[in-house]
């Protein structure tokens, strides 16, 4: 018998194995032939005739066996060289899935080659029971020939003794094939295993090789992943350290331009309080001879007024007690100039010191008149219901050019009274800024700017960030409304224990819901200090009486985290707003 193992297609042997197997076939009920004894000379050609068959299939099953194997050995390099081929194909189609499978197709094959060898160890453990049944057959066959030729041993000795030799050489040829058989199938056997073994060897060897193949693979793909990663992680420190390097530049040359307009700025304000100084010094001299002029007026004034009273004592006098010829108007009472087409477009704080003690406020202008040779922009600092604020303050106004539009920086310097006294600080909201005709002197009052601007004498020690009121503290840093409809709010906080609440509402004192007017959200919080900024503006969707809205209170809240105010501060100021359109 031959098993063929073959490729998918069926189109190539991959591998044979050959082996040698006695099989009787016909019906399994068919009774035995029972053979009736025949005469001395039939039995004795019967037998010859036997044994020259048995050795005549013998002959034929070797050469046939013979022929078979040369046959498997030449179709074997072929087809194993076949096998190689489509093998290492499919390999490199399907190297993956192999390496994968690999160890269960062995698994498998082991158990399936151990299952056939015990099949075929069964199968030749039944065949040589089956060989033993026989050889007991033909040795009762012969036992009981022997039988039959010992009752006709009396008659024919000579025959009988023949019959005995021949069975003995019947005998000792079908051992003799019996033993070739086992040799054989034992040498078959001992083959299989062999080709087993080595094949078994050959895919291990092969799996190994692949997988030592995707090792390295992986371990490539890995190592350029790696070097992918490096190169991107050292491309964003590069940049992150270009962006650092330009952020730097820039905050370099910001800070270079401040410097120089703060030297500019300085340099101006020197020599504007030199010409101030001198100014003054000549006003003061005229101011000192108007005086003296008035006095002698007064004199004259009054010398003729008893002197008429002398002559007309019913006649009463027609000037307001504490009332002088030429008095001027406090600065509260001048109005704006309306019949003037420069504007001021934005008044902002742009530097403040440490101590609070001067700032330097920046005035954009669009210059649009002609008022002489040397007209000039000034600021004035006042504070609501205290008239006398804007002598607090020391700033000098500056000449400004025929450009359409340009930015001025005023140094404003804070020299309250030597009686000032104020723990707080002092707090001021409006900003007017003023322009001067060059030759007269003429002054024009152009934008009154509403800002919350805190003040402290020069050298105030200022309270630690650190430092706090009970559950925390809160300072107005800035306030500016920059039109009608818009405005911020800088507040500095310092929260004990967080996370809290910062508010914002802006209302009148006689309407407290018209905080409601504000689109003000509150900010959440973290514990310690900070700073927040609040844009302010109405709201579109608020419920107002009109476009217009007139506030007069702005109040600032720290919230903990229970919502309880921690710290308040509420300043005083009239305020108009509108909607945007």
């Amino acid at each position: 018998m031959r098993i063929l193992i073959l490729n998918r297609s069926a189109t190539a042997i991959l591998s044979s194995i050959p082996f040698l197997k006695t099989i009787k076939w016909g019906n399994a009920e068919a009774k035995p032939v029972q053979l009736a004894p025949a005469p001395r000379r039939e039995s004795e050609e019967q037998a010859s005739a036997q044994a020259k068959a048995s050795e005549t299939a013998r002959a034929k099953a070797e050469a046939d066996s013979r022929e078979r194997q040369k046959a498997e050995e030449e179709a074997r390099p072929l087809a194993e060289k076949n096998a190689r081929v489509e093998a290492d194909r499919k390999a490199r189609e399907e190297a993956r899935l192999k390496a994968e499978a690999n160890g269960r197709s062995l698994a498998e094959e082991k158990r399936l080659a151990e299952e056939k060898a015990r099949a075929e160890a069964k199968e030749r453990a039944a065949a040589r029971r089956k060989a033993d049944a026989e050889a007991k057959t033909r040795r009762e066959a012969e036992q009981q020939a022997r039988a039959d030729a010992a009752a006709r041993e009396a008659q024919q000795p000579k025959a009988e003794a023949e019959a005995k030799r021949l069975a003995e050489e019947v005998r000792k040829a079908e051992a003799k094939a019996l033993a070739e058989a086992k040799a054989k199938e034992k040498a078959l056997f001992a083959a299989e295993a062999k080709a087993r073994d080595e094949a078994r060897k050959k895919a291990e060897a092969e799996a190994n090789r692949i997988a030592e193949a995707t090792r390295k693979a992986e371990a490539k793909a890995r190592a350029e992943a790696e070097a992918r990663e490096r190169v991107q992680l050292r491309a964003e420190v590069e940049e992150k350290a270009r962006q650092e390097a330009e952020r730097k530049e820039k905050a370099e040359a910001e800070a270079r331009e401040l410097a120089g307009l703060k030297a500019e700025a300085e340099a101006r304000r020197l020599a504007e309080e030199k010409r101030l100084a001198e100014q003054k010094a000549l006003e003061e001299t005229k101011l000192r001879a108007e005086e003296t002029r008035l006095a002698k007026q007064k004199a004259k004034a009054e010398a003729e007024a008893k002197a008429r009273a002398a002559t007309k004592p019913s006649t009463a006098g027609t000037t307001a007690p504490g009332a002088t010829p030429g008095s001027v108007a406090p600065l509260t009472a001048l109005a704006l100039a309306t019949d003037l087409k420069t504007k001021i477009t934005n008044v902002d704080v742009v530097n403040r010191s440490l101590d609070r003690s001067q700032m330097t406020i920046g005035v954009e202008y669009d210059y649009k008149d002609s008022l002489g040779s040397k007209p000039m922009l000034g600021v004035d600092v006042t504070k609501i219901n205290d008239p006398g604020s804007r002598e607090y303050f020391a700033s000098a106004p500056a000449e400004i050019g025929k450009s359409r539009r340009n930015f001025v920086l005023f140094p404003i310097k804070f020299q309250p009274p030597a009686t000032f006294v104020s723990t707080g600080g002092y707090s001021t909201e409006n900003v007017l800024v003023y322009l001067l005709e060059g030759t007269s002197a003429r002054r024009f009052n152009l934008y009154p700017a509403t800002m919350l601007l805190t003040w402290r004498p020069p050298g105030t020690v200022l309270s630690a960030g650190s430092r706090t009121d009970g559950g925390g503290r809160i300072e107005l840093d800035d306030f500016k409304q920059n039109d009608p409809h818009t405005g911020y709010v800088t507040v500095k906080y310092n929260l004990v224990h967080g996370p809290g609440k910062l508010r914002v509402r802006l209302f009148h004192s006689q309407n407290p819901a018209s905080a409601d007017w504000f689109g003000i959200d509150p900010k959440t919080v973290k514990a310690g200090p900070g700073l927040q900024i609040f844009d302010i503006y109405v709201a579109p969707e608020a419920k107002t009486p009109g476009n217009i809205v007139r506030v007069d209170t702005l109040k600032i809240e720290l919230l903990d985290a229970s919502g309880k105010v921690v710290k308040d501060i509420t300043r005083q100021l009239e305020m108009t707003w509108a909607k945007a359109e």
